[in-house]
């Protein structure tokens, strides 16, 4: 048995500013570490000892870690501590906002963005845990305005299509808690943001931050070495990964 906990970064807006100042983020991601049962307290203990590296405060200790509101010096300490754990796979999920703004290529309903990066998630997810003869548990961190009754109703439904890549019987059970419940969410917190940081443009000069998805590489999850479409899919296909400050990805 496997657990998968996922959460994501960036918004799900489509209202994009120029200047990059406000507005939409222009990359929406979600990410899932895999993590097996057996080693499940062990990836968890992780997030007390990042705290006490960082020395947090008393008041700060039972609080949940968010890696947005680290400095850049405590994010890089945070995954040195989270990647010498190892014993767990990373999947992510990226959609290029402004492409499918552009092109009418998803419909702007609520919470569609979110369950169409899920059903892609879902799909590698489900082949990880089929090369490895196993079932999973998926865990989200819970959000405030998302049903989760409708994302598997969706999923249930998206299933039964012949188009979609999800192993039926991979999956046992999906439920939604808050990451003072599950520290291993906020190791996937770390993670969809570590990518999200990788691909989404600062609003100062347009660059973005690959450090972080740079030390995560030998987690990702891979088939015969290959990573993109398994253990990182960005839709849709466009150039836009071809820019020069997006080399990380042909060599990740």
């Amino acid at each position: 048995m496997y657990n998968v906990y996922i959460d994501e970064s960036g918004d799900e807006g489509f209202n994009f500013k120029a200047d990059n100042i406000g507005g939409s983020s222009k990359w929406f991601v979600l990410a899932a570490v895999i993590v097996h049962q057996s080693f499940d307290k062990t990836i968890a203990s992780c997030i007390n000892e990042i705290k006490d590296i960082l020395k947090f405060q008393p008041a700060q200790v039972h609080k949940p870690l968010h890696f947005k509101d680290l400095s850049h010096e405590k994010k890089v300490v945070t995954l040195n501590c989270i990647t010498s754990k190892g014993n767990f796979e990373i999947v992510a999920v990226a959609g290029h906002k402004i492409d499918l703004h552009k092109d009418c290529l998803l419909p702007y309903e609520k919470q569609y963005l979110y369950n169409y990066t899920c059903k892609l998630l879902l799909e590698r997810i489900s082949w990880n845990i089929h090369e490895k003869k196993g079932k999973a548990n998926l865990i989200f961190e819970h959000r405030r305005n998302t049903s989760y009754t409708d994302l598997k109703l969706y999923i249930d439904k998206v299933m039964d299509s012949s188009r979609c890549q999800i192993r039926k019987d991979i999956f046992v059970d999906l439920k939604a808690l808050p990451k003072t419940q599950k520290k291993n969410l906020q190791i996937a917190d770390c993670i969809a943001h570590s990518v999200w940081k990788s691909l989404e443009p600062n609003q100062y000069d347009g660059d973005i931050e690959d450090k972080y998805i740079r030390k995560l590489a030998p987690l990702f999850y891979r088939k015969e070495n290959v990573l993109h479409n398994y253990g990182l899919k960005i839709y849709p296909d466009s150039n836009v990964i071809n820019q020069e400050k997006y080399n990380w990805f042909k060599i990740l």
